[in-house]
């Protein structure tokens, strides 16, 4: 059994199948797996008692239309460092 860690800081909404496919499988092999993620990025999942997801803020997934290049990565160095300290 591995322990897995799937943070999908970015987000997009064609992930919520595909991240709630994946996880699934892997839950059947018996894995352990923590998911970080926007709110009801992964509501697709099986209940298992080998699942836990943390929420990320609605801060980290606001789309910026100032600057985007800039301003998206640092949006997401706060992200990241949010991650790190939770």
């Amino acid at each position: 059994m591995l322990k897995l860690l799937l943070v999908d800081y970015l987000s997009p909404n064609g992930h919520d199948n595909f991240n709630a496919i994946h996880i699934n499988a892997l839950l059947k092999l018996g894995h352990s797996i923590t998911a970080i993620g926007k709110k009801g990025q992964f509501d697709g999942v099986n209940n298992n008692a080998n699942f836990s997801a943390m929420y990320l803020p609605s801060w980290c997934n606001k789309p910026i239309k100032i600057l985007p290049n800039v301003f998206c990565r640092i949006q997401a160095i706060f992200t990241l460092l949010y991650i790190m300290n939770k």
